[in-house]
């Protein structure tokens, strides 16, 4: 074979896997040389995983808080920023795993919750109202569920309004929310309406409500609904919901979680040995700790968030936000051996 049997076309040089360059020999008579090139071990295994990684972004292609949508090429990316082919395996496992809620799931939720959780006596006294303001992720679930909210006939009205126009003994007010973690954030909207200084966080979602409007609250029967919760923070929801005097008939999450019981627990199974899940939790925990490097936080309160607040270790997904339960390699933009990292679902601040 002689040299000019062999033409390169370098407009046609491209790039796979980690960079690797092969010549796109189409067209070309000798084709069969480009299998002579040597595929990198990241190459060989996006190529083996091609079918799940195109069935994970037509999933996840809805997510809406990031600049471009999730595609086969977009989750590539992502993958690749771990540097090396055992921990890219990890994560691709891990994405694997996700809990991702989609409209179509909050709506079937929502469903179940009107027929089969609000009491059968108070079914045609709902009305649906934000727990907190505009900007938190109930006015988005309420959104999300307006289509249901209209076919079952149900009224929807900020707090204020439901206080000032409706009465306690024709309406039961539901509050319906995405998840409950420690229920810190919930308790502190509540403590809000009625004006107690006590603050678990840092921020701030209402307006006190007035001295009659307080007591009309107090009157009504509230259920607070979400679609997944932890045990202790529903819990700690209604304990603190009650020391405020309010009548709370039921704190329900959809899908019940344990604190404890995170994407690397033993009990779960998600990595096919004790090496391997060990081994991962401690890539997730090297890579999330430096992500919070911008954070004025100690170094234990870094360590504790590395998996997720509260060490929680989750795998959970809402197509427009990410909680922060759910581990931060995930959702935390930030640097990673002095490396710009790019969360795949990046969160949506409050502003």
């Amino acid at each position: 074979m002689s040299k000019k049997d062999i033409e390169i076309n370098y407009s046609n040089i491209g790039q796979i896997g980690n960079g690797h360059v092969i010549m796109n020999l189409f067209g070309n008579p000798e084709k069969e040389l480009a299998n002579k090139i040597p595929m990198s071990s990241i190459d060989i295994f996006f190529q083996e995983k091609q079918d799940i990684i195109k069935e994970l972004a037509n999933k996840f292609s809805t997510y809406l808080n990031r600049p471009s949508v999730i595609t086969e090429e977009v989750i590539k990316g992502w993958l690749l920023q771990f540097g090396n082919i055992l921990w890219i395996k990890y994560a691709l496992r891990l994405l694997e795993n996700i809990d991702y809620y989609e409209p179509w799931q909050m709506k079937e939720i929502f469903i179940h919750i009107f027929g089969k959780v609000i009491h059968e006596n108070d079914r045609d006294k709902i009305v649906i109202s934000l727990l907190g303001n505009p900007k938190d992720s109930s006015s988005i679930v309420n959104y999300t569920l307006g289509e249901e909210i209209m076919r079952n006939k149900l009224e929807s009205h900020p707090l204020e309004t439901i206080l000032n126009s409706m009465k306690p003994d024709k309406n039961v007010i539901v509050f319906i929310d995405d998840n409950i973690g420690s229920g810190k954030q919930a308790v502190q909207i509540f403590r809000e309406w009625f004006g107690i200084e006590i603050r678990d966080l840092n921020e701030s979602h209402v307006r006190p409500l007035s001295n009659e409007q307080k007591e009309i609250f107090k009157r009504y029967r509230i259920y607070l609904c979400t679609f997944v919760g932890f045990e202790d923070g529903k819990e700690n929801v209604s304990v603190e919901l009650k020391k405020i005097g309010l009548n709370v008939v039921k704190v329900y999450s959809f899908v019940k979680l344990e604190e404890e019981i995170g994407c690397f627990h033993k009990a779960l199974k998600i990595f096919d040995n004790e090496e391997e899940r060990v081994q991962a939790e401690n890539m997730a925990r090297e890579i999330g700790i430096q992500l919070f490097e911008d954070k004025d936080w100690s170094n234990e309160i870094k360590y504790k968030r590395s998996l997720g607040y509260g060490n929680s270790q989750k795998l959970i997904v809402f197509y427009y936000n990410t909680p922060t339960s759910t581990l931060p390699i995930l959702w935390k933009e930030g640097r990673y051996n002095s490396k710009k990292w790019l969360p795949l679902f990046p969160r949506r601040e409050k502003k």
